[in-house]
């Protein structure tokens, strides 16, 4: 089983990994480098704690369901709470790159920052599932024979 304190390890060392690497993170840090570490690092934990507690909460039915579902689940958390993130710290970033009005932030924001990402992302996730199972079947059949 995998533990969602697996998971929110993992999306933490995620997220410290999207904070150290990514150039994209620069505008943020400039405006708040605060929040940004703090959405960047909150973000990766909370996706992790979400997919592993919804494996562990799908894997008794199926472990393939568990693993395909944790999968989009890992997608649509990150995202989402990206989201979340740039809406309440950095709403007035977007409005200093000339985006005026809720509705042209709202389509920037999915179309330019998230929509491509998402689409990449969700899509990496669930082509991955198979070989991911495959491993924890792997590995379950070499605790029961030791």
């Amino acid at each position: 089983m995998i533990s969602p304190v697996a998971g929110c390890w993992l999306g933490l060392v995620f997220g410290t990994v999207v904070l150290l690497s990514s150039q994209d993170v620069t505008p943020f840090m400039i405006f708040n480098p605060v929040a940004t570490i703090g959405v960047l690092l909150l973000r990766g934990a909370l996706t992790g704690y979400i997919t592993g507690l919804t494996y562990n909460l799908l894997v008794n039915r199926s472990k393939t369901i568990a693993v395909l579902v944790a999968a989009a689940v890992c997608a649509i958390a990150n995202t989402g709470l990206f989201v979340l993130g740039i809406y309440v710290f950095f709403f007035p970033v977007l409005e200093m790159w000339g985006i005026a009005g809720a509705a042209d932030i709202a389509s920037f924001v999915f179309l330019s920052m998230i929509g491509f990402n998402f689409l990449f992302e969700m899509g990496i996730n669930v082509i991955v599932s198979p070989a991911i199972i495959r491993l924890i079947q792997y590995i379950s059949e070499a605790k029961e024979q030791n």
